[in-house]
C-alpha cells in the first residue's frame, strides 16, 4: 500500500507541475501542448505525450487528453504513466499575483505501470531521481532568471486509476490492482504558496 501510495502522489506531483505549464503559456491550445512535452520530458528524462488540450482563457478552465510519461531506461513496459483525462480550474483572478491559486485539478482513468527489474530496482524510483536530478538547480520552480512560480492547489482530485506490477525475479507475471479515489486539499496552502517543484 506504501508503494501504492508512492505512485498516487508521483502522478499528483507530476500533474501539479503540468498545472504551472498550463497557467504560464495559457494563449494557445497547440502551444500549451508543445511546452507540456517539452518541459515535461526535460524534468521526467523520458517521452511525455498528450493527445490533444482545450483551454478556456476567460474561464481558466481546461483539459487535457490522454497524457502519457514514457518508462525510465531499463524498463519493458513503454510508459510508467497513463492519464486517460486531466481537467483543471485556476482562479483567474490570481494569474498576475505572485501566488496562482488552482482551484482544481481532477484526473480520471490513470493508469501506472509499476515494474521492479533484474537488478532490484523500480521504475517509480528511476522516474523519482531523474526528476530530482533535472529540478535540483531551480527547486524553487523558478526557470533561468525569469519570475519564480508559486502556486496552491486547492484539490486534486484521482479517481477509476489502476496499477499494473510487473516483478521480473517473480516470472513477469501482471497483476492488476484497482488504486482508490484519492482526495488531496490544499496543497501549498500552509506555506503560502510554493514553487511547482516544492509542492510536488
Amino acid at each position: 500500500m506504501n508503494a501504492t501510495k508512492k505512485m498516487i502522489i508521483w502522478v499528483g506531483g507530476l500533474i501539479v507541475i503540468i498545472g504551472a505549464i498550463v497557467v504560464v503559456f495559457p494563449s494557445l491550445n497547440s502551444l500549451v501542448e508543445k511546452e507540456i512535452e517539452k518541459y515535461g520530458s526535460e524534468v521526467t528524462q523520458t517521452p511525455i505525450r498528450v493527445n490533444g488540450v482545450d483551454i478556456v482563457i476567460t474561464s481558466g478552465e481546461g483539459s487535457i487528453g490522454a497524457l502519457s510519461v514514457g518508462n525510465p531506461k531499463g524498463f519493458e513496459a513503454p510508459n510508467i504513466f497513463i492519464l486517460g483525462n486531466i481537467k483543471t480550474s485556476i482562479d483567474t483572478s490570481t494569474v498576475t499575483e505572485s501566488t496562482i491559486v488552482i482551484k482544481e485539478i481532477s484526473i480520471n482513468a490513470p493508469k501506472v505501470f509499476y515494474e521492479i527489474n533484474a537488478l532490484g530496482r523500480s521504475n517509480l524510483d528511476a522516474l523519482k531521481k531523474n526528476i530530482a536530478s533535472a529540478t535540483s538547480v531551480n527547486s524553487d520552480g523558478s526557470e533561468g532568471s525569469g519570475k519564480a512560480i508559486k502556486l496552491i492547489i486547492k484539490r486534486l482530485t484521482i479517481v477509476n486509476g489502476e496499477v499494473d506490477v510487473r516483478i521480473t525475479v517473480l516470472g513477469n507475471k501482471q497483476l492488476k490492482v484497482a488504486l482508490p479515489k484519492i482526495v488531496l486539499k490544499d496543497i501549498g496552502q500552509n506555506s503560502g504558496g510554493a514553487g511547482p517543484v516544492e509542492v510536488a
